[in-house]
């Protein structure tokens, strides 16, 4: 549990390290190897991002990396990864 603990701790800075640079991650939370990236057209009106997260979708698959994509009128546009 440790292990998975400090890799997700490790996801989360790295996205979060990412958010500074780019405006299409609106927000990056999550525990352990759960986390989650809202991709979205507009960090103020959190309008979420549908097609680069079908790209992204798309890309990961292509390197065997597990996604999964959510759209809820709570939560916005989430993209949960795993491996």
């Amino acid at each position: 549990m440790e292990k998975a603990k400090d890799v997700g701790q490790y996801l989360k800075d790295e996205f979060l390290r990412l958010k500074e640079k780019y405006q299409i991650i609106g927000d990056v939370r999550g525990v352990g190897l759960f986390v989650g990236v809202h991709l979205v057209k507009n960090r103020e009106t959190r309008e979420p991002n549908t097609k680069v997260a079908e790209h992204a979708l798309h890309r990961f698959r292509e390197e065997k990396i597990l996604m999964q994509v959510d759209v809820g009128i709570n939560s916005g546009y989430r993209t949960i990864f795993s491996k």
